[in-house]
């Protein structure tokens, strides 16, 4: 199931858009939600799972830390190069 955007939940709950960033990254980092850049974040279809194995969990935690360094490095070259 895709969430909606950023700017969409910031406003339907009131709260400033770095703060739902928060909340996506700490859902990511726990394996519940998983992102694609250009494409929004989607619920994780392990996400009701409550017996999750932990390499598979470390493994997704660690590919969204992947994905978003390298969404930070995309935006600095292109910081860089404009």
């Amino acid at each position: 199931m895709k969430l909606p955007g950023i700017r969409e939940l910031s406003e339907e709950y009131s709260v400033a858009a770095g703060t739902v960033q928060r909340a996506l990254t700490e859902l990511r980092n726990a394996g519940l939600i998983y992102s694609h850049q250009g494409r929004g974040s989607f619920v994780s279809d392990t996400a009701g799972e409550a017996d999750q194995d932990p390499t598979a969990l470390a493994i997704k935690v660690l590919q969204s830390q992947v994905a978003e360094l390298t969404a930070r490095l995309d935006k600095l070259e292109g910081e860089r190069d404009g």
